[in-house]
């Protein structure tokens, strides 16, 4: 696991390599001593100083100075250090998984929350290339996949309108149902070892299932709060050991809205908390809409999201070759000034 040295600019596969840097300061304290004791000894016997003109200014120091910045290289190189990089992203399938609990037929997004959510559902589906495998969840209280990974887009469309609201909101087993079109065969089990380091959101756990998990997204999009079936926390733990990102939607105003029938009402909050610790948890991302033309916005920036992503690289080899540089450099320049090296 990385150790943070600099919060998003760098961090150490090696950490504890870096108590070797104190090295550094060491060597040049003996140089400095050695320095100026051949500097008393060449004052004290002036018939046998030697070298060139001038040599108490900064050339003396130079080359010495270029030696322990590349030694300081070449150890930080021995720690192993990664940035994060924008790179293309290995998305190859993308599961949409829709809230379609009765409280997303509230009106305070137009005409009614789940109606935008088709539309903008489809016009991301419409966007994205051939080469994405896109699949379809829907979820009230129970979750079913649709739509499987990798069919027509006509059928996914022609799912998508028939999506019908259920009562009750399970988003854990809405993640587990994406996770088992993704990866069919896969047990989905909790491994322990590794629900430590996704429960602290880790994103760098390893996918249990190869490249085939670390390949998938999925987007959920829900208006409410888990109210039955697998906790969403305990399910994004899952879904973060095969290294599948759950990207979450919050759709709805701040204030809320309002569904009813005959002689029964129910006001809709959004657990927008539980939603963010989903996304933190899987590595990905939550945003929230509160209109139809900001929920196309979402899908507009997840397609982006899904397009490019960060990924932690490993730089040493850029390390390693900037420490061999100062070496070669610091020889050259002491040649070039005192014809040897010292």
């Amino acid at each position: 696991m990385a150790r943070t040295l600099l919060p998003r600019l760098m961090a150490f596969l090696w950490p504890k390599m870096l108590w070797l840097l104190a090295a550094v300061p060491a060597l040049g304290a003996a140089w400095w001593v050695v320095l100026h004791r051949k500097t008393r000894i060449a004052d004290r016997y002036p018939g046998l100083a030697r070298g060139a003109p001038g040599t108490r200014t900064w050339r003396r120091y130079a080359p010495p100075l270029v030696f322990l910045a590349g030694v300081a290289l070449l150890l930080l190189a021995a720690a192993r250090p990664v940035t994060p990089l924008a790179v293309p992203a290995s998305q190859k399938t993308v599961v949409l998984a829709i809230d379609v609990s009765v409280s997303m037929l509230a009106r305070d997004i137009a005409p009614n929350r789940l109606v935008a959510a088709q539309v903008a559902a489809k016009e991301f589906v419409a966007a994205q290339p051939s080469s994405v495998r896109l699949g379809l969840v829907q979820f009230g209280a129970f979750a079913a996949p649709t739509q499987p990974p990798g069919g027509r887009r006509e059928d996914l469309m022609r799912a998508l309108d028939l999506l019908q609201p259920q009562y009750g909101t399970a988003i854990g087993d809405a993640i587990l149902a994406s996770l088992r079109t993704i990866l069919p065969g896969d047990d989905l089990q909790l491994h322990k070892a590794r629900a430590r380091n996704a429960s602290a959101g880790s994103s760098a756990v390893p996918p249990a299932n190869g490249a085939e998990g670390a390949s998938a997204a999925i987007i959920l999009l829900t208006d409410g709060s888990n109210t039955v079936g697998t906790a969403p926390l305990r399910a994004a733990q899952i879904a973060a050991e095969r290294g599948v990102r759950v990207y979450t939607v919050g759709v709805g105003t701040r204030e809320g809205g309002s569904v009813g029938g005959d002689g029964w009402a129910t006001h809709v909050t959004l657990d927008e908390d539980t939603l963010r610790e989903v996304a933190r948890a899987t590595g990905a991302e939550y945003l929230r809409a509160e209109s139809a033309s900001q929920l196309r916005d979402v899908y507009e920036a997840l397609r982006s999201r899904l397009t490019v992503e960060n990924k932690s690289v490993e730089i040493s080899s850029l390390f390693a070759a900037a420490g061999a540089l100062s070496l070669v450099l610091s020889a050259l320049l002491s040649l070039a000034w005192f014809s040897r090296i010292a």
